[in-house]
C-alpha cells in the first residue's frame, strides 16, 4: 500500500486593497498585491 500526501493552498486572490493592507503606505494597493500574487507563486511552485 502506497501512502498519499494531500496539500491544501487556501489564499485569497492577490487584488488591490484587499490584500497585504498592512504594507500600504509604503507599498501602494497595486505593488502590495503584487507582492502577494509573488508570494502565492513561490508557495504554489514550491508545493
Amino acid at each position: 500500500m502506497t501512502a498519499t500526501t494531500t496539500l491544501l493552498v487556501i489564499a485569497k486572490e492577490p487584488r488591490p486593497g484587499r490584500v497585504k493592507t498592512r504594507l500600504t503606505p509604503p507599498f501602494t494597493p497595486v505593488e502590495a498585491a503584487a507582492l502577494a500574487e509573488a508570494a502565492l507563486a513561490d508557495t504554489l511552485a514550491a508545493v
